[in-house]
């Protein structure tokens, strides 16, 4: 029996060898026939990738010193990245030993499941060419899209890079971006910053009204002087509500309507102009007894 054991034991042992034997001689006869090919092969892979991320910087440095918009610059360059990648990936495959024809058709096959399962991506890539050619918003400009606003940092080949007051980066795809509406903040020179004041009933709203133009005709920043809409909007419940409608321009619309805000309390202050406020007022009555006879 141990006999018996000790032949398949060692018939196993020899059949392992044999096989790892086998596969050294395959790695080795591959080596000496196709070592060169392999190793030129991965240099190709990394120059083209590293000669890629060298385009995309040379195209955006040209780029950048043109008159060409900033939102176009994140996209052609990333166009010229992928383009160089392609290349290299064709030139690798070709090294191996792949040829044009096998080549052409294993592309046409991957590039049609990879259209299946990437046609989202696809449609971020149309979707990033409809916003470059119409162009509802640019880099640099303050939008609201697909429920986030900020700043518009980059539009890219398959998302917008906006930077939220926060100081968040938030990656849109670009289709999501079509498919929105999109309120952008900045397209026009200037902003009207909307005001509704409550005051008392009590207040004299001729003086309100004076005292509300003279701030804002003074003030530097606002550009309709001299034809700012202000009136009494409407008779509130607990307060006279009076709008007030100023242009500042776009660039520094935060910081004016904050100066606004600031004067005008300033200035109900001191001319004693109330500012009413909810208040919840509870009477209470006496109570009769009545004397039982």
């Amino acid at each position: 029996m141990d006999t018996q054991v000790t032949h398949e034991v060692k018939d196993a042992v020899v059949q392992q060898v044999s096989l790892t034997t086998q596969f050294l001689e395959q790695v080795k006869e591959f080596f000496l026939n196709r070592g060169f090919d392999l190793v030129m092969a991965v240099l190709i892979a990394v120059l083209g990738y590293i000669i890629a991320h060298w385009c995309r910087r040379l195209v955006r440095k040209m780029l950048e010193r043109t008159q060409v918009d900033r939102s176009v610059i994140g996209f052609i360059s990333e166009i010229a990245y992928w383009t160089v990648m392609v290349i290299a990936l064709a030139m690798v495959l070709g090294q191996l030993g792949v040829s044009t024809a096998s080549l052409a058709a294993a592309v046409g096959g991957v590039g049609l499941a990879i259209g299946l399962a990437m046609k989202d991506n696809f449609g971020n890539v149309a979707s990033g060419i409809f916003i470059l050619t119409f162009k509802p918003f640019r880099s640099g400009d303050y939008i609201e899209a697909a429920g986030f606003s900020g700043t518009v940092i980059d539009i890219l080949t398959m998302y917008t890079r906006i930077r939220t007051q926060g100081n968040e980066l938030i990656l849109i795809p670009n289709s999501k971006m079509t498919d929105s509406v999109i309120k952008n903040f900045t397209y026009f020179s200037t902003r009207n910053i909307e005001f509704v004041f409550d005051v008392g009933y009590a207040t004299d709203l001729p003086q309100c009204i004076q005292v509300l133009t003279d701030i804002f005709n003074r003030d530097e920043g606002v550009v309709n002087k001299g034809n700012i809409p202000i009136y009494v909007k409407e008779l509130g419940e607990s307060s006279i509500r009076i709008y007030a409608r100023v242009e500042v321009r776009s660039d520094i619309f935060f910081a004016e309507r904050n100066r606004l805000y600031i004067h005008v309390k300033e200035a109900f202050d001191q001319k004693g102009i109330d500012i009413p406020y909810p208040q919840m007022v509870i009477h209470e009555g006496k109570k009769q007894e009545e004397e039982i006879h």
